[in-house]
């Protein structure tokens, strides 16, 4: 079992950006995988300290019903498909208008928390962690393709994808003319650039 570290609980705000109370269970170790159950590499260090860069989150994928601070693999509908371990929490909100009741909804964001990563080239802090949400229970239910339950050192050989990759990008590839593209562009007041390196490469 591995030890976590317990980090105070900061004040939450109306955005819910402030770090996460953390989670009291540390996750055990996997050295196979059975019936129901695959991993999903962690190219972030979101999910720490529970799992590190680089490790693998095992996945319940028969439970996707969405638990107060449990971590989930999230699949996103827009773009790639894209997929990463998310930090899950709830609250009572009013979503609906004046005097009506609060309802219970989620909250999807990094377990490390609200945090600063690096600064760009310009000076500017980068920052990780702002939450996602409100979400509605079902809402959030159709995102999540399963809990995560435990940590492996590797893929264990059934491992998710960092993406679905795009709705329909066959068929869309097909369809794209670039001619028709650039001349909407164009049309749209845009106008074409071309980046060249030092070595001549564009």
């Amino acid at each position: 079992m591995r030890k976590v570290v317990k980090l105070p609980t900061a004040t939450t705000s109306s955005f819910n950006t402030t770090r996460p109370p953390q989670t009291s269970r540390a996750l055990p170790l996997f050295h196979h995988l059975t019936q129901r159950l695959k991993t999903f590499r962690v190219d972030d260090t979101g999910s720490e300290p529970q799992i590190r860069f680089g490790e693998y989150a095992v996945v319940y994928t028969n439970d996707c019903n969405p638990v107060h601070d449990e971590l989930f693999v999230i699949q996103y509908d827009s773009g790639e498909r894209r997929r990463h371990v998310a930090h899950v929490t709830s609250s009572y909100v009013n979503i609906t208008g004046p005097g009506a009741d609060d309802t219970l909804v989620y909250w999807v964001g990094d377990l490390a928390g609200f945090r600063q990563m690096s600064r760009s080239e310009t000076g500017a802090p980068v920052f990780a962690g702002i939450s996602d949400g409100p979400y509605m229970p079902e809402h959030l239910k159709r995102k999540l393709m399963g809990r995560v339950v435990g940590v492996a050192k590797s893929s264990l050989g059934d491992v998710i994808a960092p993406s679905a990759g795009w709705e329909n990008e066959v068929e869309g590839n097909a369809a794209f003319d670039p001619v028709e593209y650039t001349e909407t562009l164009l049309a749209s007041g845009c106008r074409p650039w071309v980046l060249i390196a030092d070595d001549g490469r564009q």
